[in-house]
């Protein structure tokens, strides 16, 4: 008598997922801050002298060569800004990415900002 063998479909779309969702996760890049500094800074422009918030990032690649977008968000008493930048990393390396912003004018105070990383990671 031959046993009839029963598949669950549910598990077994669950197990193709997970499979899937590994194989895409170790061919993409890890992106780390490894370190974020914050200052405010006198600019040299085309129009001649102007202040702002200069956000100068390490990020490091510690996944696969890819494009890796940083995205930074400064707080201050005159609003909040963003922005973002997206540069190709190769596997392992490392990079200094500077984020300037001329939003915010001399009498603002209370600077704070916040970085984010896609895919995001934050050591």
């Amino acid at each position: 008598m031959k046993k009839r063998v029963r598949v669950d479909l549910r598990a077994a779309a669950g197990v193709f997922v997970l499979l899937i969702l590994t194989i895409l996760t170790n061919c993409s890049p890890a992106p780390v801050i490894a370190s974020d500094v914050g200052s405010t800074k006198v600019f040299d422009t085309p129009d001649g002298a102007d202040w702002g918030y200069r956000v100068i990032l390490v990020v490091k690649n510690r996944g696969h060569a890819g494009k890796i977008t940083v995205k930074v968000t400064l707080f201050c008493s005159e609003g909040t800004f963003k922005h973002e930048k997206t540069a190709n990393f190769d596997a392992d390396e490392a990079k200094q990415i500077v984020v300037d912003f001329l939003e915010p004018t001399w009498t603002a105070t209370g600077f704070t900002h916040d970085v984010q990383t896609i895919p995001a990671l934050k050591e």
